[in-house]
This record gives C-alpha cells, structure tokens and sequence, in this order.
C-alpha cells in the first residue's frame, strides 16, 4: 500500500479538519472538493472576526492593533489564526499565495512549537519506480549552519519515522567522508555527527551517487545504509536538487511541508496542480495524526 493509499485511509477513519484560505482558486475548490468526499472537514476563515485577533495578540504582544487590522485582510493570516484558536486540525496555504506569506501567518499568529529554533520545510519525493525519499530543507532556511542543519535534522526524522516507520538520514556534500574539507563540508560533517551521538542514524558527508548507490559508497569508504531521507547544505542545493528530479526523473514533489510550528502548517507551490494539493493534505493529515 502506497503512503497516499495509507493517507486516504487515515482520513477516511479520523475526519481532520483542514482549514483552507484560497478557495477562491479553482484548483483549490476542486481539491477540497476531493478531501470533502474523502472524508476531510473542509474550514474557511471567512471574513474577520474579533476572536481572530487573539492569537495575534496572544503571539507578538508588541503588534499594534492597526497591524493585526492589516493581517486580518489576509486569508491565510486568517486561516492561522482559525488554526490557533482550534478550529481545525491543521492549515494548508500557498496555491496562490506566496511562501513568504505563508510562513509570516504563522509566525504572527501560531508561533514556534516549543523549543523549536526554526521553521524548516521537506518534501516526499515520489518516483515512477515507486521509491519514495524525504527532501529537505529545500524551500525555508537559505544558508543553515551546523546547529540549525541538527534542528533540521531532527524534524526531519520524526516526519520519515511517521511516514517510513525509521528515519535514515543522508547529509548531502559535495564531499564524501574525509576525502574534502571547507567551511560547508565541517558544518555538514559535524552536524551528522551530532545527530549520530543522539541516536538517530545520520551518514555525512557524502555525495549523493555515494548515498543512494551501496556499490558507489564501498568505493568511497562509507556506508549510507539506504537513506531514506537527505538533508541538503543549502537552499540552492536543495531546491535544484528537487526540481531536477522532477523534470528529468519524473519525481512527484508532495509539498513543501513545514516544521517548526506550534501548529501543523503546510505550504503549496504556486504552481501546483489540484492533484498535488490533494497529496500535501493527505500527506498532511497521515504526518499529525
């Protein structure tokens, strides 16, 4: 049974309630369309209210209340301030609506879960073979250092124990092992280090022919043990890498799901289709119970 076959399953027993801001867009009606049938609780914000303002209040004391005015004409502002005051289960954002956005309406009005430093974002990479590998941090933090690529590391690896049953992470380079050296190599090779010395098992440096080819690996004298999820150094890696396995490997990009907040938030690409928001929520929904 594929994840999505598990996901539809999920919801089917569960009824999440998913609340959506872009309804306006046809290829976001169609898919809560879809979700409805499959069982899903389909929330829109709806126009502003003064219980609305709460969470805004509750999450950035210092807003004046002309900003929280200003927010409130926002959908998706909205929408996480819906999601905050419990009304759904969680939010899914960003069809028409810019990341950046996305991630401001959470910050202003859910806030960081507790402890978490940062936002990050992973995708479900699915292959016409049917494999399936956990990308991130591709579309959130841009240059992460050591401490953030470990925080990174850890959400990551709660998303693939939920979706892979274990969570077998890769930290990307352009180096593998002790073969280079340099300021992106060390942050990587120290942070899967430290996530090694936490228990989770992480492998890094290593190239990616070296991580996803066993054969390969031996040559270079490391074992990746069949990653199940990679951690790219950058954003310009991580965003190149996924969008180069969509076009010239026929990848499906489920997507970008963020982490972090106090709340479960995920965010679309503008130019997803109704199929792929139709995936982000189930992939959603499966993630957060």
């Amino acid at each position: 049974m594929t994840l999505i076959n598990l996901a539809q399953a999920h919801v089917q027993k569960t009824c999440p309630r998913i609340i959506i801001p872009e309804m306006h867009d046809s290829r976001v009606a169609e898919a809560a369309n879809r979700l409805a049938n499959l069982g899903c609780i389909i929330v829109e914000p709806g126009d502003p209210e003064e219980k609305m303002r709460e969470p805004f209040r509750r999450v950035k004391p210092n807003l004046s209340e002309d900003k929280i005015d200003l927010f409130l004409q926002d959908p998706t502002h909205r929408a996480a301030a819906l999601l905050t005051l419990g009304k759904g289960d969680f939010l899914v954002s960003g069809a028409a609506t810019e990341t950046a956005t996305v991630l401001r309406a959470g910050l202003r009005a859910v806030g960081l879960e507790a402890d978490a430093p940062l936002i990050c974002s992973s995708f479900l990479m699915s292959f016409p073979s049917g494999k399936q590998l956990l990308f991130g941090d591709c579309a959130v933090n841009i240059n992460p250092n050591k401490d953030q690529l470990v925080h990174i590391g850890h959400h990551l690896a709660k998303v693939a124990k939920s979706l892979f049953g274990d969570a077998r992470i890769s930290f990307l380079s352009y180096s593998t092992g002790t073969s280079g050296s340099g300021a992106s190599v060390d942050k990587v090779r120290a942070a899967a280090s430290e996530l090694k010395n936490k228990g989770i098992q992480a492998v890094g440096p290593v190239q990616g022919d070296a991580a996803l080819n066993p054969e390969i690996g031996v040559r270079k004298g490391i074992n990746a043990a069949n990653p199940n999820t990679l951690i790219f150094p950058n954003i310009d890696a991580g965003n190149i890498g996924y969008k180069l396995m969509q076009e010239l490997a026929g990848a499906q990009a489920i997507g970008p799901l963020l982490h972090g907040f106090a709340k479960p938030i995920a965010d679309l690409s503008r130019g997803a289709t109704t199929d792929d928001i139709v995936k982000v929520a189930l992939i959603s929904a499966l993630i957060n119970g």
